[in-house]
C-alpha cells in the first residue's frame, strides 16, 4: 500500500461523479494516510473553481462512515500544480516513499504528468501511481468552471476528455516568462511519463 493517498479537488460541479470518486478513495485506502484537498466552499466560490470545498467532501465521507479525524486536509492548493507541490513538500517532511493520486477520470492523467514534471524540477523521486473510478456515463453532462480567464467546459464526458487533452499539450511547453516569472507550470509530457515510469520500481 502507498504510504498517502491524496484526492484532487473535482474538477467539475457534479455530486455524484464526487461521491464515487470518493467511494473510491474509501475503497483503496487500506492503512495509508488519506488527503483531500482543504479549500473552504467559500474560498473555491470566490476563486471560480469547481470544487465544492472540503466541507461537502468531508460530508459525504461522513455518510460513508469514514471517520475524519482520520482525513488530512491539504490547503491552499486552488489548482492542479498547486495541489502537486504542496503534497511533495509534505511527502518530503513525512518521509513518504510512494503515493497514489486520484481524480476523476478524464483529469488523473493530468495530475499525474504535473507531478512528474514537479518531482523532477525538486529531485525529489517517489514511486506515484495513479488512479479513478470506473462506469462512467459517457453521456452525462458535466459542468467544469475554471480558474482566472480560461474557458469553461459545459458538456458530455468526450469533450472534457478533449479540453483536457489541450490542456496536456499546452502545459506541455516551455511556459513565457511575464516580470521574470514563468506565466504557468508546465507539466510533464507523454515521453517523460513513460521514462519515469521505466524507472518508477527502482526508486527507494
Amino acid at each position: 500500500a502507498p504510504d498517502a493517498i491524496y484526492v484532487h479537488g473535482s474538477t467539475a460541479r457534479d455530486e455524484l461523479m464526487d461521491l464515487e470518486l470518493i467511494k473510491a478513495a474509501v475503497n483503496v485506502r487500506g492503512k495509508s494516510e488519506l488527503l483531500i484537498n482543504g479549500l473552504t466552499g467559500e474560498e473555491c466560490d470566490r476563486l471560480g473553481i469547481a470544487y465544492p470545498g472540503y466541507e461537502k467532501w468531508f460530508a459525504k465521507m461522513s455518510d460513508l462512515g469514514v471517520s475524519l479525524e482520520s482525513v488530512e486536509l491539504l490547503l491552499d492548493a486552488p489548482n492542479t500544480p498547486g495541489e502537486s507541490r504542496k503534497l511533495l513538500a509534505l511527502a518530503r517532511k513525512r518521509g513518504w516513499k510512494s503515493i497514489t493520486i486520484m481524480s476523476y477520470p478524464y483529469h488523473v492523467l493530468r495530475c499525474f504528468l504535473q507531478i512528474i514534471y514537479l518531482m523532477e524540477e525538486a529531485g525529489q523521486w517517489l514511486k506515484v501511481y495513479c488512479q479513478t473510478f470506473h462506469d462512467v456515463d459517457w453521456d452525462r453532462h458535466i459542468s467544469k468552471p475554471v480558474l482566472k480567464g480560461a474557458e469553461p467546459v459545459f458538456g458530455k464526458l468526450p469533450e472534457h476528455i478533449a479540453a483536457e487533452f489541450t490542456r496536456i499539450i499546452m502545459y506541455a511547453q516551455e511556459p513565457p516568462i511575464k516580470d521574470g516569472k514563468p506565466t504557468y507550470t508546465r507539466n510533464a509530457t507523454i515521453p517523460e511519463m513513460y521514462r519515469y515510469l521505466d524507472r518508477r520500481e527502482k526508486f527507494n
